[in-house]
């Protein structure tokens, strides 16, 4: 099962994806995301009302750039080397399992089915858990699951384009799971879903969580409901030709998110 990311035509156009129709193309973001340093606007929201962020295509733009999606989901681009836009990972699979089903209901009053694959840390713990988190972290009492994620070590304005892995284990508390990340704040726009502002630097606790996928029929193709991680760079060259099979971007996906995220536990 190869994981990928959307085309530019199947976003804008003619062609682009039914499931846009209803759903819009503005992208939430996980909280993750935004402690690994994802681009977004404090005061534009998704068909769900949740903040958008700039989000990543496989797509190039004029052999230099790469096309990108907007806070306000128009056209968009940057260089490749870039760490501050999202990614939203899309699997091409007509008989991709999934492990659950639910419903959302949208501004619009259209009801869209979410199905759920593979598990991922996305929402900042319950206030009231975080604490209890740390305590036992630092009295070493917190229990590993052996399972982990591994993101980016290279700070988000290095010039630096190698990947340095940094591996993040998960822990366990009552029966729920969750990783522990040092942020890395964007810009003055980098809003946590409770409201708060990012702190650079500051410990948050994050909870595993089912991910939810979008399920477009005409094409087959599962798209995740929010962009899940920020802080990777597309592509260790200054610039994209178009080939998404050679860029870095790809190979994490394929490799690291692949093989720790999409098996359901």
């Amino acid at each position: 099962m190869i994981i990928s990311l959307l085309k530019q035509e199947e976003i804008w156009g003619d062609n682009s994806l039914e499931i846009f129709k209803y759903y819009g193309k503005r992208t939430a973001v996980t909280d993750l995301a935004v402690t690994l340093g994802a681009l977004m606007v404090s005061d534009v929201k998704t068909s769900e009302g949740d903040l958008s962020g700039y989000v990543w295509t496989s797509s190039p733009y004029q052999n230099k750039y790469t096309v990108a999606v907007a806070y306000d989901g128009e056209f968009s681009y940057n260089y490749p080397y870039i760490r501050r836009h999202a990614v939203r990972p899309v699997i091409r699979a007509k008989e991709m399992p999934v492990f659950g089903q639910d419903r959302i209901q949208l501004h619009n009053k259209r009801f869209l089915n979410v199905y759920q694959y593979g598990s991922f840390p996305q929402d900042l713990a319950d206030p009231e858990i975080g604490p209890v988190l740390t305590y036992f972290f630092k009295k070493d009492q917190l229990r590993l699951t052996g399972r982990s994620f591994t993101f980016d070590g290279v700070m988000l304005n290095s010039s630096n384009l190698a990947f340095d892995p940094l591996t993040y284990p998960e822990y366990v508390l009552d029966g729920k799971k969750y990783i522990r990340v040092v942020a890395q704040k964007a810009d003055a726009e980098s809003v946590l879903s409770n409201g708060q502002l990012l702190q650079e630097n500051k410990l948050y606790w994050l909870e595993v969580k089912p991910i939810e996928w979008l399920f477009d029929e005409k094409t087959q193709i599962y798209i995740s409901k929010k962009a899940l991680f920020a802080g990777i760079t597309f592509n260790d060259t200054l610039t994209y030709s178009g080939d998404f099979s050679k860029t870095f971007l790809n190979h994490y996906l394929n490799t690291y998110f692949s093989q720790e995220v999409l098996t359901f536990k």
